[in-house]
């Protein structure tokens, strides 16, 4: 088979490039829910406003094994989608205050 090149415009690559990235950015939040698929971290204090609740108590439940943290530095980040998946499971319900 041999190599064969194909001269097209600029301004018709970049609508193929733009084509292609649209199509795929549509499959992709097609496949995914909002919550579910959201790949950010939250920080200590992110995660103890949003679950209403101290920053001891998320040391405290990571003693326990409740949540695992990522460290970057001397930062501790926190997995939205582990998170989420623990709300949604209810592990943590009797732990949080409405």
């Amino acid at each position: 088979m041999g190599k064969e090149m194909v001269l097209i415009e600029v301004s018709e690559l970049d609508k193929i490039v733009r084509s292609a990235v649209r199509d795929e950015m549509s499959r992709t939040t097609d496949n995914c829910q909002s919550e579910t698929c959201d790949n950010g971290y939250y920080n200590t204090n992110e995660l103890a406003e949003l679950l209403s609740i101290d920053r001891t108590t998320i040391w405290t439940w990571e003693k326990k094994g409740l949540l695992k943290c990522k460290r970057v530095g001397r930062r501790k980040l926190y997995s939205k989608r582990e998170i989420n998946e623990l709300i949604n499971s209810g592990k943590l319900s009797r732990y949080c205050r409405e």
